[in-house]
Formats: C-alpha cells, sequence, structure tokens
C-alpha cells in the first residue's frame, strides 16, 4: 500500500543517514589511525636514534655512566610511549572494524528496503 511505501521509504532514508554517520565515523577512525601509525613510526625512529646515541655513549670514556643512565632511561621513555601508542592504535582498529562491521550491515539493510520498496512499487 501506499502508506507501506512511503514507511519502507522512510526507514530507508534513515538507515542512508545513519550508513553515512557510521562512514563518516570510520572515516574519521581511519584518519586517526594514519596520524598514529605516523606518530609511532617517529617514535620508533627517536629509539634508534637513543639506541645508537647510547652505543656512542658507551664508547665515550668521559661521562660514560651519566650517559649511558640518561640515554637508556630517554630511551626506556620513548619506548614507552611507543607501546602506549601502540596499544590505543590497536584499540582504535578494532573500533574502525567494528563501525565497518556497522556500515556493511547498515549496507544490507538499505538493499533490503530498496528492494522491499521497488517490490510494493511493482506491486502498486
Amino acid at each position: 500500500s501506499k502508506e507501506e511505501l512511503d514507511q519502507a521509504q522512510q526507514v530507508l532514508e534513515q538507515t542512508r543517514g545513519e550508513l553515512a554517520a557510521v562512514r563518516r565515523d570510520a572515516e574519521a577512525m581511519g584518519a586517526t589511525l594514519s596520524a598514529r601509525d605516523q606518530r609511532i613510526a617517529a617514535l620508533e625512529t627517536d629509539v634508534r636514534r637513543l639506541q645508537d646515541a647510547e652505543a656512542a655513549a658507551l664508547s665515550a670514556k668521559d661521562n660514560e655512566g651519566m650517559l649511558h643512565s640518561t640515554t637508556k632511561q630517554m630511551g626506556a621513555d620513548l619506548q614507552a610511549q611507543v607501546d602506549n601508542l601502540h596499544s590505543t592504535t590497536n584499540v582504535m582498529r578494532r573500533q574502525v572494524d567494528e563501525r565497518t562491521a556497522e556500515l556493511d550491515n547498515a549496507r544490507n539493510a538499505a538493499v533490503a528496503l530498496e528492494r522491499e520498496s521497488a517490490s510494493l512499487k511493482h506491486r502498486l
């Protein structure tokens, strides 16, 4: 009936709106993940530089103990930051996966509603 068709079209439009919101969320999370991946790479580079500096400090006789201790602590601090970013990035990746699944479900629902709408139009 006309009411069913109108209702199906309203549900379809609402689903499309929800689908667009989920897509925007997934895109924003993807951008955040990309920025985090870049930050992780930069921190990992810093860790390697500090490890190189630590090796150089060990070869120097003067201030060896102080340089080694300080460099090692800085390296450990940076490694802790890298580990924390890895952890939070993995959480965000799981959230993106969940959003992607929601997006797929919403897309499938929209397709089903479009088919139902077409069927109702055909019957009218």
